[in-house]
């Protein structure tokens, strides 16, 4: 039972940088990703914030990752720290491409001309906030009552809604739908990785240079077979002794050396 093995409140962690993996597999799964969902950074929580932003930028520093800020459209984009941390560790954005959702709360109001203009400035990749690879709209559900529904159709029927607007007849139909954001993932992650072959490929050759200096300050390996080698030499060791003990003729040194004295 959950709920009866939950630790107290005080023994609780708000944020911690273990990592919950969930591996989906399936024979409809085309594409190989590997996704980190990291915390949002709040600005009220002052008390964990500085722990959050830097597990965050931990993360996104590395040059095969690519970074998927989330901008919610009911909020001011420029006001977004995922936009901000996105443009310090991307300054060229080359692996950044963003993602707006809540547009279907955006369709509800399409008389706000300056919002949906913003928002399809993003998408194109243009404007004050532009992104080099745009930002990619996509429909969540949003509520309870949403859950047995198909979330294809909601999608569709959303991106159907925002076309109707005649600020969004010229965005192209490619950067609407999760479908057409994997693809943009896997493609981006195929430029990052062949961007960082020729490093990965220096590396091996560091690490094959320091292995092969290590092989060379091994001793050489003795003629024939080292087992043989290894017994002949206990042999040897007591051909003198055994007789002598057999004989009768053996002197403990210990002995010797006492009653010598």
């Amino acid at each position: 039972d959950i709920e009866n093995t939950r630790l107290p409140d005080s023994d609780e962690l708000a944020y911690t940088k273990n990592a919950v993996c969930v591996t989906i597999s399936g024979p409809g799964q085309t594409y190989n990703l590997s996704m980190v969902d990291l915390p949002g950074v709040t600005r009220s929580d002052e008390d964990n914030e500085v722990f959050v932003l830097s597990l965050v930028k931990e993360y996104i520093k590395k040059e095969t990752t690519i970074l998927v800020p989330v901008f919610q459209a009911t909020s001011d984009i420029a006001t977004q720290c995922a936009y901000r941390l996105a443009r310090e560790a991307d300054p060229d954005g080359q692996r950044t491409v963003g993602v707006l959702t809540k547009m279907d709360r955006i369709v509800d109001y399409p008389c706000d001309d300056e919002k949906h203009l913003e928002l399809a400035t993003l998408v194109k990749g243009q404007g004050e906030h532009q992104l080099v690879n745009g930002s990619y709209v996509i429909r969540n559900l949003s509520s309870v009552s949403e859950i047995h529904e198909d979330p294809e159709e909601l999608e569709k029927e959303t991106i159907r809604k925002l076309k109707q607007h005649i600020i969004w007849e010229d965005v192209p139909f490619d950067r609407f739908g999760l479908q057409n954001l994997t693809m943009k993932l896997s493609y981006l992650q195929r430029k990052a990785h062949k961007r960082s072959l020729p490093k990965v490929r220096s590396f091996l050759e560091d690490r094959r240079s320091e292995f092969q200096e290590k092989l060379n300050e091994l001793p050489l390996p003795s003629d024939g077979n080292p087992m043989i080698h290894y017994l002949s030499s206990i042999i040897m060791n007591t051909q003198i002794p055994l007789p002598a003990a057999i004989m009768g003729t053996m002197i403990c040194m210990y002995f010797y050396n006492v009653f010598l004295v």
